[in-house]
């Protein structure tokens, strides 16, 4: 689950850069909280009632959490304060993908903000490491599950 700020930014940026699928956004209004749940999967696949939906979610290999939260607000890219207590959120997370050249390609044609590429120097060759809207590191490995 990562907390996000702007809802827009994040769907724009995991839907169009990473090719997920919203699937399901829950308002919790007395809570002053919302979810999102992003999905590979395409939308046509997506179940449209909400009870077929939620079952469906729980049998996905990939669903990524967003969560904005209306008490607390991103001071920094990376700082989040709740009141009076601020705290440091260092998120990263990890995609396997067999094409991580190809993705590298499309996220240069969308301006995606390369942390790493895969042909840098260095050990790690063949990974790549972007940033997301809140500057969380995403890595991207040539991990091929069959």
């Amino acid at each position: 689950m990562y907390r996000i700020k702007d809802p827009r930014r994040f769907l724009e940026f995991y839907t169009k850069g990473l090719g997920m699928t919203l699937f399901v956004k829950t308002d919790f209004l007395a809570a002053k909280f919302s979810l999102y749940f992003m999905v590979y999967e395409p939308k046509e696949d997506v179940p449209k009632g909400p009870s077929e939906r939620a079952n469906w979610a729980m049998t996905r290999k990939t669903t990524l959490e967003l969560l904005t939260i209306g008490e607390q607000k991103i001071i920094q890219s990376n700082h989040i304060t709740s009141g009076t207590k601020t705290e440091l959120v260092m998120d990263t997370s990890e995609f396997s993908y067999c094409f991580v050249y190809e993705a590298c390609k499309r996220f240069e044609e969308i301006g995606v903000e390369f942390v790493k590429k895969p042909d840098d120097d260095g050990l790690m060759n063949g990974l790549a490491f972007i940033k997301d809207p809140n500057d969380c590191r995403i890595v991207f490995t040539t991990k091929c599950i069959k």
